[in-house]
């Protein structure tokens, strides 16, 4: 089999993720709202996290966000704004102890042809932190 001459990538959709200027206490999370990829039907996801504290969290602890997945079209994975999940984690910072401004981002992240939702934790930082979360979604294929 020939290898692709390119790879064309589509233009990416905005999705809402439900997770704008939201808080989550330390040890805690937010939840966003549901991204329906059933009729989409792309394949990957970039996914942008801008946070900041009111106080400065201990350093060297953690933020976790996850995708929570609906592949039975009823129940998501387990995990909510009180029970952190224990898979499908995309993407995890240690944020610097101080009270600006930060920003993250993952590319290229699978996703299936199901509903996901966004799940942010807060992982013993010692204080609420405010963020929000910016997903696009996009396909791609390969030209001979």
């Amino acid at each position: 089999m020939a290898l692709p001459d390119q790879i064309k990538w589509d233009a990416p959709t905005s999705r809402t993720s439900g997770i704008s200027a939201a808080t989550a206490a330390t040890d805690a999370g937010t939840v966003g709202s549901e991204i329906d990829n059933e009729t989409n039907l792309d394949q990957f996801c970039d996914i942008h996290l801008q946070w900041s504290y009111g106080t400065s969290p201990t350093a060297n602890k953690t933020l976790l966000l996850y995708l929570l997945r609906k592949v039975d079209g009823t129940n998501y994975e387990d995990g909510d704004a009180s029970t952190q999940p224990s898979r499908n984690l995309v993407l995890a910072v240690s944020p610097p102890a101080d009270t600006s401004t930060h920003h993250a981002a993952v590319e290229r992240v699978p996703i299936p042809p199901h509903p996901v939702k966004a799940l942010l934790w807060n992982d013993g930082t010692g204080q609420t932190v405010t963020a929000t979360v910016t997903i696009k979604t996009y396909n791609h294929e390969q030209v001979d």
